[in-house]
């Protein structure tokens, strides 16, 4: 996507491997600019926190593809008190409530 060099090896290590390859070229003729300009407004959203306002685009870039979308209905619990931290959630839109006891 950011036409720079590979940042690692990749080898088999079993016997054989099969993979599905998509080319770049074929890549940007199918996704095109979408793919990119969604990358773009998911990292422009998330960097509007504070926890993640000194991220460089480049490290936003490669968080991005862990960030996962949870779409919650109302009543729904997004965890409960005393559960273990497991992740940071951004709320993009919507409102939720906190509670302590």
């Amino acid at each position: 996507m950011n036409d720079k060099p590979r940042a690692a090896t990749v080898f088999v290590r079993s016997e054989q491997a099969v993979l599905l390859v998509l080319s770049k070229k074929d890549y940007i003729k199918v996704l095109g600019d979408s793919d990119k300009q969604k990358i773009e407004l998911a990292i422009a959203n998330v960097q509007q926190f504070d926890i993640f306002k000194q991220f460089t685009k480049i490290k936003m870039r490669n968080l991005y593809y862990y960030f996962k979308d949870l779409n919650l209905k109302r009543d729904r619990y997004l965890f409960r008190q005393g559960d273990p931290i497991n992740g940071v959630f951004c709320i993009l839109s919507g409102e939720v409530k906190l509670v302590t006891e």
